[in-house]
Order: C-alpha cells, then sequence, then structure tokens
C-alpha cells in the first residue's frame, strides 16, 4: 500500500503564538490534494537525517538543508521548497547527487522585498528615524534641523536587476529619481524599459544617493560590498540592505568606519540608523 505523500514544515514558520506566519488558507491546497502536511514537532536549525525520512518534502525558511541531511540511508525527502528566494542555506549540489528536488518561491518575495526596499529609501529621505527619536524624546521643537534629501533627481542604485531588483525600479518609476544598477548577467537592451543605465560597480558606489543590494547570497557574491566600496560613496548616500541579500562585509550593528562614508540601513527597523 503506497503512503501518503507527507510534508514537514519548520518551525521557523510559526509565530510566537503557534499560529502560522502565512494565511493558513494555503493549506487547503494540500488538503485537497489529500497531501498530509504538520509542522515538525521542534526546531532544527539544520535538518536531520531523521527528519529526511519521515517526509517526502520539507517546506523551510532559513533552516539549514545539508549534505548530512540529505544523504542519510533511509532518506524519503524528494523535495525541498524554500520560502523565499536564494539557496545559502541549502547544499545544491548535495541535494543534486541525491536527487532531492529544489524549489524557490520568487513571486512570493518580488513585491514585499522591494517594498521594503522603498519604504527604506523614504524613510531615509525624510530622515524618518530621527523625527521619530525627536518625538519620543521630547525634541520635536528641533525637527528644523533635521529637513529630508527628498527623491527628485537622486539617484536610485542597485546590485543586480533581477526579479526584486526589477521590481524596485518599477516601483520607482513616480518619484522621478535616476536609475542606475551593475548586473553582469543583464544587458542594456533588458533593463532600457525600466528607465535603467547599467554601470560597472565602482561608478554605482559612486554615483548613487541611495543604493540598494537585491542580489542573492551566493560564492560569488559573497563579500562583494567591503570597506573600499563604501570608501567610494558619497557621504550624503545611503546603503541600503536586506538579509536575504547579505552579500556585504557589514551588518546590523557594524558602522561604516571610512571618514567618507555612506549611512547604512538594514534590514530590521530598530537598526535602521545612520551612522557615519
Amino acid at each position: 500500500m503506497n503512503q501518503p505523500f507527507r510534508v514537514g514544515i519548520t518551525r521557523d514558520n510559526l509565530k510566537p503564538d503557534g499560529r502560522p506566519i502565512f494565511d493558513e488558507s494555503a493549506f487547503d491546497i494540500l488538503r485537497e490534494a489529500g497531501i498530509e502536511y504538520e509542522f515538525l514537532p521542534v526546531h532544527e536549525p539544520e535538518l536531520s537525517p531523521e527528519t529526511a525520512s519521515r517526509y517526502d518534502a520539507l517546506a523551510v525558511m532559513l533552516a539549514k538543508v545539508t549534505r548530512r541531511t540529505v544523504s542519510g540511508p533511509d532518506r524519503r525527502l524528494r523535495l525541498v521548497a524554500r520560502f523565499g528566494v536564494g539557496y545559502d542555506t541549502v547544499d545544491v549540489p548535495a541535494c543534486t547527487d541525491n536527487g532531492v528536488v529544489l524549489a524557490i518561491t520568487p513571486d512570493g518575495v518580488r513585491r514585499p522585498i522591494a517594498t521594503a526596499v522603498i519604504t527604506f529609501m523614504l524613510m531615509l529621505a525624510q530622515k524618518v528615524p530621527t523625527k521619530d527619536r525627536l518625538v519620543r524624546e521630547g525634541r520635536w521643537h528641533e525637527r528644523l534641523h533635521h529637513f529630508g534629501t527628498g527623491l527628485s533627481g537622486r539617484t536610485l542604485g542597485s546590485i543586480g536587476v533581477g526579479n526584486i531588483g526589477a521590481e524596485v525600479f518599477r516601483l520607482a518609476a513616480p518619484f522621478g529619481m535616476r536609475h542606475i544598477a551593475c548586473d553582469p548577467f543583464v544587458t542594456q537592451h533588458a533593463v532600457r524599459p525600466l528607465g535603467v543605465t547599467l554601470v560597472d560597480m565602482d561608478t554605482l558606489f559612486r554615483e548613487s544617493d541611495f543604493l540598494a543590494v537585491n542580489c542573492p547570497l551566493t560564492a560569488s557574491t559573497r563579500r562583494l560590498v567591503d570597506e573600499s566600496r563604501f570608501a567610494l560613496m558619497k557621504p550624503s548616500a545611503y546603503f541600503i540592505s536586506r538579509r536575504i541579500t547579505s552579500g556585504s562585509r557589514t551588518n546590523a550593528s557594524t558602522p561604516l568606519r571610512h571618514p567618507s562614508s555612506a549611512r547604512a540601513a538594514t534590514s530590521l527597523p530598530a537598526g535602521c540608523r545612520a551612522t557615519s
């Protein structure tokens, strides 16, 4: 008798109150297809061979899928589906070697991530983090000391013009900005409808007023951004990085130490601050 297809969902897809982070109507698709599913009984930073032996598919957020995960003698696992994009938490060659299919969800994150980048840009252009502190500290009378930069005529740059990068430029179209990007995998012809001019990496860092990282973390993009690149930026510029595309050597707690370095915005609201 054939076993029913079973899906295991990692526990980092649950909120603190035990509810899924996504709309539970998504489960209707599985129910209608007669697919069994459950959240893993415990949180596993690295998925074990035992877990891979219990499920046909694993729906994964941040848990690591390693060679050890997919190489167990009793492996049942045939599919790993990541919520999001990027493969930095998955051993892709190990999946290939063991016949495990790997899937991502580019359409699920394109608009949310691009919207987040635009949100940061708007907040920084109007100095919202600074003004928020003035309100909370009872210093609103100082607000006139902190005029924003505005967006019209400013330069928006992107490292990458793929699924998310292209969406960022589409959303930014009404703001009257100049659009530039660096991406070795696209042509000028392909990005022309977005109003984007392709430039080399150093030019991108020198000329951007707002520079966002919109490429996946891979072996070729890891350490792509370092202090020498930050040193090229205008003192007034902002660097916007989300964890999903962490190709830089900085993080939420790392200031940009070069005397002429730009201000940094991270993907966490508490870390959305200027450092100079």
